[in-house]
């Protein structure tokens, strides 16, 4: 599977790089985009180790792995999104 080692999946997520669990990222539910990205349908295959680019904000994408984490939702007040 495209940027998966075993548990760990690497991300680049507008221009920060991020690791975490295929666990972690299988919390956001079986119709989420993380769910597509293990769907054996979409045929991706990257190189072994290789990241998975995402063109999104990087700063939303810290706060979603902490929220797919803990299950709690923590948004700092300096998030653009959160004013």
């Amino acid at each position: 599977m495209m940027g998966i080692n075993g548990d760990l999946v690497r991300f680049n997520v507008g221009g920060k790089r991020f690791k975490t669990t295929a666990t972690t990222l299988a919390n956001a539910g079986h119709n989420s985009f993380f769910a597509a990205l293990f769907n054996e349908n979409w045929d991706l295959q990257p190189a072994i180790g290789e990241e998975i680019f995402i063109d999104r904000s990087h700063i939303c994408s810290a706060i979603l792995l902490d929220l797919l984490r803990t299950g709690e939702l923590h948004i700092l007040p300096n998030v653009p999104e959160a004013r």
